[in-house]
C-alpha cells in the first residue's frame, strides 16, 4: 500500500466493509412492460444506500413520502458517502473530465479534510458531475433523459442574500433563454460546521402568492399560503390577485430572511387560451414558463448544499391537470366546467375528462404560441421508456417511482402506465427539506431578539385573531418618478400599527372606484404630471373616474345606487407637485373633489407637498395628522408603539462589504433607477446667442456607443448630473466617521429593533459614488433635518436658531427663500458635528434631469438645446442649476451617464403620415424638439415623401436670440440660400420644405412687446384651417405659462372661427388632445 491508502484505515474502512456485506445479499429484480411481456433486469438497486418506507408485510409505495432529509450527516455517514462518491466518479471515464489526481491521492486528501475540518471541497468537475448524477438518480423525475446537459452554476463562494438573488436572476435568464428552456442548477455555499446554512425559502423559483380571505377561502395558489403569510409579515404587499408572483426569500450566513421582488423580464408569463373554447379564455388563466424547484437540498459525496435551485421545463399535464385542477391547488374543475357550458349533472357525462382534455390542449397551445418549451405527456412518457432501456443497458437499472413517473392525464394510454418500476435511493441525490418559514424562530438554542419576535408574531393565534378584527386601510398611489410610491409605503407602514393595510397603484386595470368599498379608510397619494395631468400610469383610471362622476352628477340611477357604499367610506388625499407650475398638484385636487362629489367622507382637507418647499416635511406632517384623526373617526385606540415613535429619532449606520467592486457606476445607476444607463460623450458645445445679460442657451452635441439604442424626434435624453467636487469635499470634511473610500458601503436604519438597509438609497456602492451621483447635497435642508442639525450643534446660539427653524413654519419659509443648500447651511452653523451616516440618512436622492432631444437620428449622435439655470437670491447668493452647470462646465470628449426616455405613441410624436400639416409653437429652449421635427420632415422630403405644411411659431426676447434662424430659412422653399443644414442633407433646391417661421420678440429695443400667443391670435384663420379642416397637428413646447396662454388663444380661435361657446371649444381642445392632435411638452 502507498502511504495515502494506508491512512484510510479505521472507522472509514469499517463502515465501507459493513455496507458491502449488506449489499451482496440483494438480488436482481426483473420488471415487465405489460404491453408485450418484455422484461428487463434491474441490478442497480443493489447499490441503494438506504431503505425506503416500505415495510415487511406491507407496501407504502403510494405514500407521498416528502419527509425532510436535510439533517447534518454524522461523520461516519459523510465518510462512507465520500468514499462511495469517489469510487463512482473515478469509475466513470466518459461523462466528465480526466481528474488531476489519482483515485488514491484524491481519497486520501478528502478523508484527511473530513477528519480535520469535518468537510472538504469538491472540485469543479466533481461538483458538475455530481449534480448531473443526482438528476440522473432522481426516481420521481420523468424528464432526466437529458441529465448530461444540465448546466451547473458554481456559486459556492456566495452566502449572502443580495448575491444569492442576483445569481438566481442570472440563472433564470440563462434557463429562460427567450423561451427555449435550458436545464440548470445553482449551488450556493455548502453546509459548514458551526455556520448557518444559506437557504432559498421558496418551493419554486417563480410561483404565485395565496391570500386567505376572512371566510377561509383562498385567492391564488394554496400551496404558497404559508410562504405568502410569512413574506407579508416581512413587509411585502401583494395585489390580492389569482396570479401574483411571490418575491423570492433567501437567508444567508446570518440566518435572517430577506425578500426580493423578481423583475418582470425574468418571469415568462404565459396567458392560457384555447383556440376554440372561449369558456377557458373567460377565466383569464395564466402560468409561468419555468418550473424551477428551489427548496431541495443537493447531497454529493457526503457534502450537503441546502441552497440548490434547479430548473428544467414543464410537461403540459403538470400545469393543466395538477396545478390548475387539483382540489388542493387552484381547483378549477367546476369553474371551468360551468364556463365551458358542459352538462355537469352526472359523472357519466364525462365532463371532468372534457375539462381536463381541453385545458391540457389549451396549455400546450399557449406555451407553443408564446415560444416557451413544453413537452406533452405522451412524448415524455415515451422518452422515459427510452431512457429506462438505455440506463438499464448502461448501468444495470434506473430508479423510478411509478406514482410520479406516470402522468396525471390519459392513464393507460401512456406507455409508462404499463411498465413495472423499481424505486430506490442512490447518492448523489436531491433531498426534501423542512420549510424554513414554518420553523423560523423555533430553534432550541439561544434565541436572538429577532427570533423571539418572530416566535411571538407568527406562532401566537391571538395575533392572527386580532389582525382579522382590525379595520382596513388601503393606500392608493400614482407616481411618475417613484416619490408617491415611496410615500405610500411609508404611510402604509405607519397605519399598519393599528390597521390592516394594503397598497395599490392606480395603474392596475383591476383597480377602480369600487376598490374603495373594500376598506374603511382610503389614503390617496398622487403626483401631477405636466400641465395638471395624471401620471401616465393613471390615465385609464382617471378616465373611468371622470365618467362615473359625470353620470353621478347627471342623476344616473344605476350609478347612484352603485355608489351608495361611499357614505360609509372615509378618505384623504395628498398631492405631490411643483409650485413652478400653475396647476400645482392638480391631479390630487381633482381626485379629492371627485371622491367628495361621489359621497365619500373626507377626514382631512386636501393637502399638497411642493418639491420646491420641503415636500417630505409636508407629507410627514400630513400623514401623522391623518393617522391621529383616523383613530378618532374609526374609533380605534392609539397603539403604544405609535406614541413612542413620535419622539423617537432615526438611527443610521454604515455596513461595509469586503467584496471587490464588480459593478460600474452605470450599472449601479441602472439598478437603482430601473433604467439602462449608458455614457453620452460630449463632442461639441455651442452658445446659441451672444447676449451677455440674458440667460445662456447652449447646444450640446453628444455621441454614444450603444448600437441597440436609438431615438425619434420628440424623445428625451435624461442625464444623471454630478455634484460639484468642491461641495462634496467640503461635506466630507464636515462629517464624522466617513467610511473608507475603497469599500462598498450600505446605509442601514434602525427599525423596530432591527437594522435594515435604507430603502431610498443604493446598497454596496462606493462612498464617493454615493456623494457625487446619488445624494442631493444641493437640497435646502428640511425642517426634519434642521432638527437633526440642532441636536448636533454644540454652540448654544446655533442650537437655538436651528431649533426655531425646525419648529416655526413662518421662519422656515423665510429661510427657504435664501435657497441655502446643505453645505451652505453647515457653513452658517459651524458648530454642527454630525456622523456621516446620520446626515446621509436625511438627504434625498438626485433625480435624473430630462431634456428634449434637438436632433433627428444620424448615426449615434444627438443634440440638446439647454437654457442655463442661473439666478441670484434676495441676499445676493448666485445659484446655478446642477445639470445645466454640468453641461456648461464639462470638458469636450468627457462623458456623463444617462438614458433615452421614449415618448409614448400619442405624446410628442410626428404624425405617421408626413403629408399632414404640423404647427409647432415654442419659446426659448422649447425650440429643442422642433429642431428634430423639421430635420425629420426635411429627410422625408429628400426621400420622396409628400410632406405637408410645416409652420413654426417661435418666441424669444431679441432678434439676436432667434435660435436656428439660418437653419430653418435654408430648409424653406421661401429661401434659397445655402447653409449647413442643406449641405448636411445634400438636398437639391427642388426638395425644400413648405416651411414657414413666424417670430415674436418680447424685448427687442424700439419694438412693442410681442409674445408667441399674439402670433397665434394674428394667424388664427390659417391655424384653424390647417388644424381643424385639413387634419393638422399642433405641438407646444416651452414653459408652462406660455403653454397656458397659447391654449387660451387656441380656445379663442375655436370660439370665433368654429362658432362654439367656450365650454364646447374647451371640450374640442380636450378631444384633440386625446387624439394626439394637440400635444404639449412643457416645463416649469
Amino acid at each position: 500500500m502507498t502511504q495515502g491508502s494506508d491512512s484510510d484505515s479505521g472507522i472509514e474502512d469499517q463502515v465501507s466493509s459493513k455496507q458491502e456485506n449488506q449489499t451482496t445479499t440483494k438480488k436482481p429484480v426483473t420488471i415487465y412492460d405489460w404491453r408485450d411481456d418484455g422484461g428487463i433486469s434491474d441490478t442497480l438497486n443493489n447499490k441503494s444506500d438506504r431503505p425506503l418506507i416500505c415495510e415487511r408485510g406491507r407496501c407504502l409505495g403510494s405514500k407521498m413520502n416528502m419527509t425532510p432529509m436535510n439533517k447534518p450527516l454524522p461523520l461516519d455517514k459523510a465518510v462512507a458517502q465520500a468514499k462511495d462518491f469517489l469510487k463512482q466518479y473515478y469509475a466513470d471515464t466518459t461523462n466528465h473530465e480526466v481528474p488531476e489526481k489519482s483515485f488514491q491521492e484524491r481519497q486520501a486528501d478528502v478523508l484527511a479534510d473530513l477528519r480535520e475540518k469535518k468537510t472538504y471541497d469538491l472540485t469543479t468537475d466533481e461538483l458538475t458531475w455530481g449534480a448531473r448524477m443526482a438528476w440522473r438518480n432522481a426516481p420521481r423525475c420523468p424528464a432526466r433523459v437529458v441529465w448530461k446537459k444540465l448546466h451547473v452554476f458554481d456559486r459556492r463562494h456566495i452566502d449572502n442574500t443580495d448575491d444569492m438573488f442576483k445569481a438566481t436572476m442570472e440563472h433564470l435568464d440563462f434557463s429562460n433563454n427567450g423561451g427555449n428552456i435550458r436545464p440548470a442548477i445553482s449551488l450556493f455555499r455548502q453546509r459548514l460546521p458551526g455556520q448557518k446554512d444559506p437557504r432559498v425559502w421558496n418551493g419554486l423559483i417563480t410561483g404565485f402568492a395565496a391570500y386567505e380571505q376572512e371566510d377561509g377561502s383562498i385567492i391564488g395558489d394554496p400551496s404558497s399560503l404559508g410562504l405568502t403569510k410569512f413574506v407579508q409579515k416581512l413587509g411585502w404587499k401583494g395585489k390580492g390577485g389569482q396570479f401574483d408572483f411571490l418575491p423570492m426569500v433567501f437567508n444567508g450566513a446570518d440566518g435572517i430572511p430577506h425578500y426580493y421582488d423578481i423583475p418582470e423580464k425574468y418571469l415568462l408569463r404565459i396567458k392560457i387560451q384555447h383556440p376554440t373554447v372561449p369558456g377557458i379564455d373567460s377565466l383569464n388563466l395564466e402560468w409561468f414558463g419555468l418550473p424551477g424547484v428551489s427548496s431541495m437540498m443537493f447531497e454529493c459525496g457526503g457534502i450537503q448544499f441546502p441552497a440548490a435551485p434547479f430548473a428544467g421545463w414543464y410537461q403540459g399535464s403538470e400545469v393543466a391537470s395538477r396545478d390548475l385542477l387539483d382540489i388542493q391547488r387552484y381547483n378549477l374543475l367546476e369553474p371551468l366546467g360551468m364556463a365551458m357550458g358542459l352538462d355537469m349533472s352526472s359523472n357519466t357525462t364525462l365532463w371532468k375528462d372534457e375539462v381536463a382534455l381541453e385545458l391540457n390542449r389549451a396549455v400546450l397551445i399557449s406555451y407553443k404560441k408564446a415560444g416557451v418549451s413544453m413537452v406533452d405527456h405522451f412524448t415524455q412518457a415515451d422518452q422515459f421508456m427510452d431512457h429506462l432501456a438505455e440506463e438499464t443497458k448502461e448501468r444495470g437499472g434506473c430508479p423510478a417511482d411509478w406514482v410520479w413517473i406516470v402522468p396525471p392525464q390519459s392513464g393507460s394510454l401512456t406507455s409508462t402506465f404499463h411498465q413495472e418500476m423499481v424505486n430506490y435511493h442512490l447518492s448523489p441525490s436531491y433531498e426534501y427539506q423542512d420549510k424554513p418559514y414554518e420553523t423560523y424562530g423555533r430553534e432550541q438554542s439561544k434565541k436572538s431578539f429577532r427570533s423571539v419576535a418572530w416566535s411571538v408574531m407568527m406562532w401566537t393565534s391571538l395575533f392572527s385573531k386580532m389582525e382579522k378584527k382590525r379595520k382596513q386601510v388601503t393606500v392608493f398611489y400614482s407616481s411618475e418618478t417613484g416619490t408617491a410610491k415611496k410615500y405610500a409605503k411609508q404611510a402604509a407602514e405607519m397605519f399598519s400599527l393599528s390597521y390592516k393595510t394594503s397598497i395599490f397603484s392606480l395603474d392596475d386595470e383591476n383597480v377602480n372606484v369600487s376598490n374603495l368599498a373594500q376598506c374603511h379608510l382610503a389614503l390617496v397619494i398622487v403626483s401631477t404630471f405636466g400641465n395638471g395631468e395624471p401620471p401616465e400610469m393613471s390615465r385609464p383610471y382617471n378616465n373611468k373616474l371622470t365618467g362615473i362622476v359625470e353620470r353621478y352628477q347627471d342623476g344616473n340611477e344605476q350609478t347612484l345606487a352603485g355608489m351608495e357604499f361611499a357614505k360609509k367610506i372615509y378618505f384623504s388625499t395628498f398631492g405631490l407637485g411643483s409650485s413652478a407650475y400653475p396647476k400645482f398638484a392638480a391631479f390630487g385636487q381633482h381626485l379629492d373633489t371627485s371622491y367628495d362629489i361621489l359621497g365619500f367622507q373626507r377626514v382631512l382637507r386636501f393637502e399638497a407637498g411642493d418639491e420646491l418647499k420641503d415636500q417630505r416635511g409636508s407629507f410627514n406632517k400630513w400623514v401623522k395628522k391623518l393617522f391621529t384623526a383616523s383613530l378618532k373617526v374609526l374609533e380605534v385606540q392609539a397603539p403604544t408603539s405609535y406614541l413612542e415613535s413620535l419622539s423617537a429619532k432615526k438611527r443610521f449606520k454604515w455596513t461595509l462589504s469586503h467584496k471587490k467592486q464588480s459593478k460600474s457606476l452605470n450599472e449601479c445607476l441602472s439598478e437603482f433607477h430601473g433604467k439602462v444607463a449608458q455614457d453620452f460623450t460630449l463632442t461639441k458645445r455651442s452658445h446659441l446667442h451672444k447676449e451677455e445679460k440674458e440667460p445662456k442657451t447652449l447646444q450640446v452635441d453628444f455621441s454614444f456607443d450603444n448600437s441597440d439604442v436609438s431615438y425619434d424626434p420628440g424623445d428625451h435624453l435624461s442625464i444623471f448630473p454630478r455634484n460639484e467636487t468642491r461641495k462634496v469635499e467640503y461635506l466630507k470634511s464636515r462629517m464624522n466617521n466617513n467610511p473608507p473610500s475603497d469599500k462598498l458601503v450600505t446605509l442601514q436604519v434602525y427599525h423596530d429593533g432591527f437594522w435594515e438597509n435604507a430603502e431610498d438609497l443604493p446598497s454596496e456602492v462606493l462612498f464617493d459614488d454615493l456623494l457625487y451621483y446619488f445624494l442631493d447635497i444641493n437640497m435646502v435642508p428640511s425642517q426634519e433635518m434642521m432638527d437633526v442639525f440642532a441636536n448636533a450643534a454644540t454652540d448654544k446660539k446655533d442650537k437655538e436658531t436651528l431649533t426655531f427653524l425646525a419648529q416655526d413654519d413662518v421662519s422656515y419659509q423665510e429661510w427657504l427663500e435664501e435657497s441655502k443648500c446643505v453645505c451652505e447651511t453647515l457653513r452658517d452653523f459651524e458648530s454642527i458635528s454630525l456622523n456621516s451616516a446620520t446626515l446621509v440618512g436625511y438627504l434625498t436622492v438626485i433625480k435624473p434631469r430630462r431634456y428634449s432631444i434637438a436632433s433627428s437620428p444620424q448615426g449615434r449622435n444627438l443634440s440638446l438645446v439647454v437654457g442655463m439655470v442661473e439666478y441670484q437670491t434676495k441676499t445676493g447668493l448666485t445659484k446655478k442649476g446642477l445639470a445645466t452647470g454640468n453641461l456648461n462646465d464639462m470638458q469636450i470628449r468627457t462623458s456623463l451617464p444617462g438614458f433615452i426616455k421614449y415618448a409614448n405613441k400619442v405624446h410628442f410624436r410626428l404624425p405617421e403620415d408626413p403629408s399632414w400639416p404640423i404647427i409647432m409653437i415654442g419659446a426659448g429652449s422649447g425650440i429643442a424638439p422642433f429642431r428634430g421635427f423639421w430635420m425629420r420632415r426635411f429627410e422625408q422630403q429628400q426621400d420622396g415623401y409628400e410632406v405637408g405644411k410645416t409652420i413654426l411659431y417661435f418666441g424669444c426676447r431679441k432678434k439676436s436670440m432667434n435660435l436656428f434662424k439660418n437653419e430653418t430659412e435654408s430648409a424653406s422653399k421661401s429661401n434659397q440660400s445655402l447653409s449647413s443644414l442643406r449641405w448636411m442633407m445634400q438636398c437639391s433646391d427642388n426638395k425644400l420644405l413648405d416651411f414657414e417661421r413666424e417670430v415674436a420678440f418680447s424685448r427687442e429695443p424700439g419694438q412693442p412687446k410681442q409674445y408667441v400667443q399674439n402670433l397665434i391670435t394674428k394667424d388664427a384663420a390659417k391655424i384653424y384651417d390647417l388644424w381643424q379642416k385639413k387634419g393638422g397637428y399642433i405641438y407646444i413646447c416651452g414653459k408652462i405659462q406660455m403653454a397656458e396662454e397659447v391654449g387660451q388663444a387656441i380656445i379663442e380661435t375655436l370660439t370665433h372661427l368654429g362658432n362654439m361657446d367656450k365650454a364646447t371649444a374647451t371640450a374640442t381642445l380636450e378631444d384633440m388632445r386625446k387624439l394626439g392632435r394637440y400635444q404639449e411638452d412643457i416645463f416649469g
